[in-house]
């Protein structure tokens, strides 16, 4: 893995030779993109999104080389370090019981989301205290509601549309998507209400309209005549 540091940027841009790389990390490495999102756990393109994403605190500045854009890897540190995301809390003691109250386990992972759109369930269950089974459903529901929003502005986004949009990892962003539709077409208006279709008026004629007169004369048949001339 290459790295920059101040001596080696000093000898590029004299023409000097550059000296090896560092074996020891060092917070004034300058690492790339991939190496500033690896270092981050995050993917590449997701790293890219950081630079402006809503509701977050922006990553560092980049510093120039040669036309190329490096992070140091101290920025790094500090602006994770800074994050309310993964990593801020000791998370749920073993055998214990969870201890974020239930009420709000939705919002706050809706929050975490908003913040890591790459966060995993074992993060969330970490940072809010809970079992991972219950990280993962709340996550899964915080993912569909976030899809389920832009959806209603745009039905024919795509999972690399909410990839984009949203910053999630494309297997999460397809999952996403899937769950939202299944969901709209379930309620017809994506609401989370059962649509309600009227009953055919031909259907109600037939349930509500009167007895066909031949029927109730089959039914009741024509009165017996008696013959006069025979006795009873």
């Amino acid at each position: 893995m290459l790295l920059w540091d101040s001596e080696q940027i000093d000898a590029h841009n004299a023409g000097r030779p550059v000296p090896p790389p560092p074996t020891n990390d060092s917070e004034d490495d300058l690492l790339d993109r991939n190496e500033a999102a690896e270092l981050a756990g995050v993917a590449p393109r997701t790293w890219d999104r950081y630079a402006n994403l809503p509701g977050i605190q922006p990553r560092p500045q980049p510093i120039d080389v040669a036309g190329t854009e490096h992070w140091r890897r101290g920025d790094i540190l500090t602006w994770l370090a800074g994050r309310p995301g993964p990593g801020t809390s000791p998370g749920r003691p073993t055998g214990s019981r969870e201890t974020t109250p239930r009420a709000n386990i939705r919002a706050r992972t809706a929050e975490l989301l908003q913040h890591e759109p790459a966060i995993t369930a074992a993060h969330v269950a970490a940072e809010l205290g809970i079992t991972p089974d219950t990280a993962q459903r709340h996550l899964t529901q915080a993912r569909t509601n976030a899809v389920s929003k832009l959806l209603r502005a745009n039905p024919y986004l795509t999972a690399l549309d909410i990839q984009t949009r949203l910053g999630y990892p494309l297997w999460a962003a397809e999952r996403a998507l899937t769950t939202a539709h299944t969901n709209t077409r379930k309620t017809g208006r994506g609401t989370g209400e059962k649509a309600a279709h009227p009953e055919p008026a031909n259907t109600r004629e037939k349930k509500t309209g009167p007895e066909p007169a031949d029927t109730r004369e089959k039914a009741a048949g024509p009165e017996t005549m008696k013959d006069p001339g025979k006795k009873g």
